[in-house]
Order: C-alpha cells, then structure tokens, then sequence
C-alpha cells in the first residue's frame, strides 16, 4: 500500500489541490444554503406579519362594532395563502371573536396560544399575532398559524441539489 510520502511530488500537488478544491466548495455551498434558508425563513415571517398588520388594521371596524361575520369574512381572504392552517381574531379579553380554519382543519387547541403578541415558531408551525389598535387602544389580537412545509420542501430541494 502506497502512503502518502511514497507518492511522487507531481501526484501529492494534484491531491492538495482537488483537497483544496472540494473543501472550498462544500465550504461555500454550505454558507450559500444556510443564508438562503435564512433568507426564506426571514421572508415567510415578514410575509405573514404584513399580512398580520393588514388583517388588524382591516378589523378595526368589526371588532368595534361586534361583526364577527365581516371578521370572518375578511379571514376567509387568507385561503390564497396555502400554508396558512388558521387565523383568529380575539377580542382584548382573549374571547374567541372570528376564525378561518383551512378545509375545517380543527385548531382550538392552537387558539389559546396563538394570542401572545409576536412570531415564534411551536410545533412545526409558525404563529404570527399582532394588536388590533384604534386611537392607542387595543381593541383585540389577530393571529395567523401557518405550517412549514415550504421551508421543509426547500430543505428537501437543496438536499437533493
């Protein structure tokens, strides 16, 4: 068996070389994949917190007046978003005031811990609430869940790339 000091000078270079090589791309691949993922996750959740901020600016109204159907009329706007599972609008004592629910999908479970204010991610799922405010008041909270398959199909995507 040959080792690597027996090698001829010329076979050493060409090994340093492809050595070098294929660490500086498995290098740059890895930072390329982890900003990209980074950049996609950062992009999903301002995504759904745009879509919160609309959401809770648009119900001012219903909220204030107790029209839960327009609320949930207004959430029912949120079936172009494939990966949102649900939304829900709470009213400032935590009641349960409108919902959407995607293909009736049950999610009382994740209502009660969908209203703390902010993003975070909680079994495989990212949940967005945001304040519904009128004059510096807040009147209730709107809050959006959504799975992660696409971030996971993008995952998968550069696994296989």
């Amino acid at each position: 068996m040959l080792v690597f000091r027996d090698l001829p000078v010329q076979t050493k270079l060409t090994l340093a070389i492809v050595l070098t090589s294929v660490t500086v791309l498995v290098l740059s691949s890895t930072a390329f994949f982890i900003n990209d993922v980074s950049t996609n996750i950062e992009g999903k959740i301002q995504d759904h917190v745009s879509i919160a901020k609309i959401l809770s600016d648009n119900s001012v109204a219903a909220l204030s007046f107790g029209d839960a159907e327009a609320a949930e009329e207004m959430l029912g706007a949120l079936k172009a978003k494939p990966h949102v599972i649900s939304a829900f609008i709470t009213t400032k004592e935590g009641r349960l005031f409108a919902r959407f629910s995607r293909g009736g999908v049950e999610e009382a479970a994740d209502f009660s811990a969908s209203v703390q204010e902010g993003h975070r991610f909680e079994h495989q799922r990212l949940i967005v609430a945001m304040p519904i405010l009128t004059d510096g008041q807040k009147l209730g909270t709107v809050s959006i869940v959504s799975d992660l398959k696409e971030i996971y199909s993008r995952l998968l995507w550069y696994t296989i790339l």
